[in-house]
């Protein structure tokens, strides 16, 4: 059972107008990808610049699945080649058309990092060390896509139950991770110089990995950080609205002890700073409520709905 078959059968899924067919296609690749087969059969395919878009992610799928969930299947001598595989691959889906891969990717190694221990990464900075030496080899942009595809599936994979490791090498992943808040930080903010779009990004990750943090580990004087300075600065982008909606959340969770569940003194100027831009939208929500309720007269008088007064 090797590409050629694999690729059949997903043709015959997506392709074939015989439902019996496509019923027996289907079944065949679920059992496919369960077989130890499927490791090198996706890899192969996956380097195949010939495989077409839909197969490559599939086979995406199915490596990132198959560390999750097959890891021990794995002789150990063959760990150190499926990670190089899976970070060469990475940097082949760098471009954006290949985003949905390249996903996948990340999450296989966000896996791949959570079974293996910081130690067989090469020591002190762990997983996080071991991706900056190597990207710092690659062309600016291809590194900087994958760097910071990265950068955000590993704090939120620290706790996924996707993956099926040990609970006490859980445990010790989630503080591999906290450990290296630092240096994450200290990336995303070199990454501020970034264009609008990049800066969405920078902010997507830099709120996972607040989230990791519980609010613990931060620098001192963390209210004045660029992070947090771009965090406010793109609730009035709209290219990073979203992203920083989401980091400012996590911020304000920072604010509150997690131990007591009451506001952290420390964090009193973090809070003020945060109460202050968020207030600051408040024209932007007065729009946007004239807007929907301008949109909701017009839906009423189209389809001669009653009206429903807004609350007050």
């Amino acid at each position: 059972m090797g590409a050629e078959q694999l690729a059949a059968a997903f043709q015959a899924l997506f392709h074939s107008d015989d439902q019996a067919t496509k019923v027996e296609a289907n079944r065949w690749l679920d059992t496919w990808q369960q077989t130890p087969e499927a490791w090198g059969v996706s890899d192969r395919v996956l380097h195949d610049p010939s495989s077409s878009q839909d197969l490559q992610q599939f086979c995406a799928q199915t490596l990132k699945t198959k560390v999750q969930r097959d890891f021990e299947e794995l002789p150990q001598d063959a760990v150190p080649q499926l990670r190089d595989s899976l970070f060469a691959l990475l940097l082949r889906f760098a471009n954006a058309r290949a985003q949905a891969v390249r996903t996948q990717l990340a999450l296989a190694l966000a896996a791949l990092a959570a079974h293996v221990p910081a130690a067989a990464w090469g020591g002190e900075g762990g997983v996080l060390r071991w991706f900056a030496e190597r990207f710092a080899s690659q062309a600016s942009d291809v590194a900087l896509s994958c760097m910071l595809e990265i950068l955000t599936v590993l704090p939120q994979e620290a706790d996924s139950r996707k993956i099926s490791c040990r609970p006490e090498r859980r445990a010790a992943f989630q503080e591999e991770l906290r450990g290296y808040l630092p240096h994450a930080l200290e990336v995303l903010t070199s990454c501020l110089a970034q264009p609008e779009h990049v800066r969405g990004q920078v902010l997507e990750a830099f709120g996972c990995w607040l989230r990791l943090s519980g609010g613990r580990g931060l620098p001192d004087g963390f209210e004045a950080h660029p992070l947090v300075a771009a965090a406010a600065a793109g609730l009035r982008s709209e290219a990073s609205f979203h992203q920083a909606v989401d980091a400012v959340c996590e911020l304000i969770w920072v604010t509150v002890d997690p131990q007591t569940c009451a506001p952290n003194p420390a964090m009193q100027p973090l809070a003020a700073d945060l109460v202050r831009a968020v207030m600051e939208l408040r024209p932007r929500f007065t729009t946007a409520l004239r807007v929907a309720q301008a949109v909701a007269v017009a839906l009423a008088m189209a389809f001669a709905l009653p009206l429903i007064s807004p609350a007050p």
